[in-house]
């Protein structure tokens, strides 16, 4: 039973992976990450037949049209697209600096809700996130550009914080 689901489940991760490669109008790394991350994600299938640009445009919010809560019933695409971005933020970070990224997301019903990215002890990314307002892009270039800053200043923040090579190479040879 339970190899049966595993076989189930790798199945189902191989051909979300195989699908986010098919992306056409994404130029981004970051846009191809989000697909990526969104498709491993919808672990029900849910969106399997959206086609990675209205996969994209659902973050495609023009001006304040999106004032539901966070937790709001029928808002799973919302959850789900603040999950894949911070995942994809955490992702291109493991890529680029060979760090363990994780993600710690707290969404409350309250309206305030937080996302982390850690490596290892180093807290990397800490946003704050008001009604899933955080997540609504006015295009698709402003989503693209809004997680490739972040993530660039992860990567920066990672690589200052673990480069000891510089500084211990130097320490060790005047002892």
């Amino acid at each position: 039973m339970i190899e049966g689901a595993n076989e189930l489940m790798n199945s189902i991760t191989t051909a979300a992976i195989e699908k986010s490669k098919n992306v056409g109008i994404v130029e981004s790394p970051f846009l191809e990450e989000l697909v990526r991350q969104v498709r491993l994600q919808d672990r029900l299938g849910i969106y399997s037949s959206w086609s990675n640009e209205l996969l994209l445009k659902s973050f495609v919010i023009p001006g304040d049209s999106c004032q539901l809560p966070i937790n709001s019933p029928g808002n799973c695409l919302t959850n789900l697209g603040i999950s894949a971005f911070y995942h994809a933020v955490a992702a291109i970070v493991e890529k680029e600096t060979g760090q363990l990224a994780r993600i710690f997301i707290n969404l409350s019903h309250q309206g305030l809700s937080s996302a982390l990215v850690c490596c290892g002890p180093l807290l990397v990314v800490s946003r704050l996130l008001r009604d899933g307002q955080e997540l609504g892009f006015d295009s698709l270039e402003t989503l693209a550009k809004a997680g490739e800053e972040i993530a660039q200043k992860a990567i920066s923040n990672v690589r200052q914080y673990f480069d000891f090579s510089a500084s211990s190479s130097t320490r060790f040879q005047q002892t």
